[in-house]
């Protein structure tokens, strides 16, 4: 397991034990996201500890976290590996957004205050969207933010954890040559719906952007499937994001 130069090491000096594991999670998950550990990598607690200049306790209360929140699985005698994204769990993710998403904005219609509204609009339509990398964030913000202006504390930790497998699925499946969404349309017309409180509007476009993305990135797994394995023993089973060497293949330069 190959972890990036730029993997940031901690100063476990600098931290008390929970904070340590704090910082371990929080490093892992954004790698993990991001596709620095792609989907059926091998999580070697040594390593890992090693990389982040941390001991192994934080780093495996770290990768058990990351278990809970179903980014990495534990096998038997075998250790740890971050999850597969599956074709059919891709499906999933997309069916609960377009099932939870246009709720929320209805909430936020109703609630949120103005100001908020204004000055969410003013932060997202100001970010550089010029690479995957830099859209995916700043739709991630836009989202979480929503969520988190709805007032609805399960609505908004559910989208949470739904806006984080979103994440790596779209590292995961698109390039930076590959992001031909109108983001900046999608975000200014949800955005300007909310601040008008037209609830109607703004739960059309969040199901028009969901939808498009889901197109968007079928469209480059299928593309790729000649690269794709499927999951062992499953002869007609959901397509995989790993090869049987467990490395990550639908990465696209």
């Amino acid at each position: 397991m190959n972890l990036s130069p730029g993997t940031p090491r901690l100063d476990p000096r600098a931290y008390p034990r929970p904070t340590a594991t704090t910082a371990a999670y929080e490093a892992l998950k954004r790698m993990v996201l991001v596709c620095e550990l792609g989907p059926g990598v091998e999580l070697r607690e040594n390593d890992l500890a090693k990389s982040l200049a941390l001991s192994r306790t934080p780093v495996r209360e770290a990768l058990n976290r990351l278990v809970h929140d179903g980014l990495v699985e534990v096998r038997p005698r075998q250790g740890y590996r971050v999850t597969d994204v599956t074709l059919s769990g891709v499906h999933e993710v997309f069916e609960l957004r377009e099932a939870l998403e246009p709720a929320i904005v209805a909430l936020v219609a109703q609630r949120a205050p103005i100001e908020a509204l204004e000055q969410l609009r003013d932060d997202v339509l100001a970010a550089p969207t010029d690479s995957l990398q830099n859209a995916v964030f700043v739709d991630h913000h836009l989202h979480t933010g929503l969520a988190d202006l709805s007032g609805n504390r399960y609505m908004a930790r559910t989208m949470r954890h739904l806006l984080a497998e979103l994440q790596r699925v779209l590292f995961l499946s698109l390039s930076d040559g590959s992001v031909q969404l109108d983001l900046v349309g999608h975000h200014t017309t949800i955005l300007d719906a909310l601040v008008r409180a037209d609830a109607d509007q703004a739960r059309q476009a969040v199901l028009e952007e969901s939808q498009e993305m889901r197109r968007r990135v079928v469209e480059a797994i299928m593309a790729a499937l000649p690269e794709v394995s499927l999951q062992p023993g499953a002869a007609a089973g959901p397509v995989v994001a790993t090869t049987p060497t467990s490395r990550p293949t639908l990465r696209f330069s």
